[in-house]
C-alpha cells in the first residue's frame, strides 16, 4: 500500500468513513498502539505525495510518550526569529510556520545529542528517531494550507523551506523505516519554487540566500539522477560565491544553524559540496 498511492487513498477514505461513522476518532474506543499506528502509516503515507493529513495528532498519547507538541516557550520563537536565517519569513510575528521551524531545529539538535552518546541504538528507539519525526511530518503536512496572505515571493520562500525540511528529513527517515521512502514529488516541487526564487535571491534578496544554500543542500542530497544532483550543485556553487562560503566547514555552521543531523546528511553533502567545487573550478 505505501508504494501505490491511489491504493492508500482508497483505504484511507474508507477509514475515515468508518471512523466518522463511529462518532470520530474522540468517541470510538481505541487501543493507544492503534492510535498510534494512525498515525504512523498515514503520515508516512501522506509524506510520500505531499497531502495534506486526514487525522489530527494524538496529542494526549503524544504526551504520555515525552514528545513534544507544541511547548516552545515564547523566548525560543523570540530567539528564532530575531537570531535565525529564517527572520524574513516572520513577517507576522511568531506564527505557526515558526513555531513549526523551531520544532524542526530542536529535533536536529536532539538527534545530534541522542547520536553522541547512543550512536546507532538511536535509530532503534522508535520514541524519538520515529514518533518524534512523524509529528514533525504531520505539522511539515498540515501547515501547507496556512501559505497564503503574503506576498507569492514570500510564499514560495516559506514552501521551499517546508519541502526541504521534509527532504531532509526523508533521509533520516530510512535510518529506521522498514519500508522505502519517497521523495520524487518533493524534489520536482522544490525544483520549481527554486528557478523562481533563485534569480532574486541573485538580484535582489540577498539575506536569503542563506535559506537558499540550505534548499539547495536538501534537495542535492535526495536527487538520484545526474542532472538533478548537478542542477542543485550548480545552485550551491553559486550561491557559495555570493555568499562567500570558501571551506565545508563554513558550509556546515550555515547548515547547522538551520536543521542538520551530522550522522544523516554529512556523507552526501560533502560529496554535493565537492560537486559544486569543481562546479567553481570549472567556472
Amino acid at each position: 500500500m505505501y508504494r501505490d498511492a491511489t491504493k492508500f487513498e482508497v483505504h484511507f477514505t474508507a477509514l475515515e468513513k468508518v471512523i466518522q461513522l463511529g462518532g470520530g476518532l474522540d468517541n470510538m474506543t481505541l487501543e493507544p498502539y492503534t492510535r498510534l499506528l494512525l498515525l504512523f502509516v498515514e503520515v508516512n503515507s501522506r509524506a510520500r505525495n505531499d497531502s495534506l493529513p486526514l487525522f489530527p495528532l494524538p496529542v494526549d498519547l503524544l504526551e504520555s510518550f515525552q514528545i513534544s507538541f507544541s511547548n516552545i516557550e515564547d523566548k525560543a520563537l523570540r530567539d528564532l526569529v530575531l537570531l535565525s536565517p529564517f527572520r524574513t519569513l516572520f513577517p507576522d510575528g511568531m506564527d505557526s510556520f515558526a513555531r513549526i521551524l523551531c520544532d524542526t531545529k530542536s529535533l536536529g539538535g536532539t538527534l545530534n545529542e541522542y547520536y553522541r552518546t547512543m550512536g546507532d541504538e538511536l535509530w532503534t528507539d522508535a520514541r524519538i528517531s520515529g514518533f518524534r519525526i512523524c509529528v514533525l511530518l504531520h505539522k511539515l503536512l498540515s501547515i501547507q494550507s496556512q501559505l497564503s496572505g503574503s506576498s507569492i515571493a514570500t510564499q514560495s520562500l516559506r514552501d521551499a523551506t517546508r519541502i526541504s525540511a521534509l527532504l531532509g528529513l526523508a533521509a533520516a527517515q530510512r535510518r529506521f523505516l522498514a519500508f522505502p521512502v519517497f521523495t520524487d514529488i518533493h524534489l520536482a516541487k522544490l525544483k520549481d519554487l527554486l528557478n523562481f526564487l533563485f534569480p532574486m535571491v541573485l538580484c535582489h534578496e540577498e539575506s536569503n540566500g542563506i535559506i537558499l544554500f540550505w534548499q539547495f543542500f536538501m534537495g542535492g542530497m535526495e536527487a538520484t539522477g545526474p542532472e538533478d544532483w548537478s542542477w542543485f550543485a550548480t545552485g550551491i556553487s553559486m550561491l557559495a560565491t555570493q555568499l562567500e562560503v570558501e571551506s565545508w566547514a563554513a558550509a556546515m555552521t550555515i547548515l547547522r544553524s538551520i536543521f542538520w543531523v551530522d550522522s544523516v546528511h554529512s556523507s552526501r553533502g560533502r560529496a554535493l559540496w565537492d560537486a559544486s567545487q569543481s562546479i567553481t573550478t570549472l567556472l
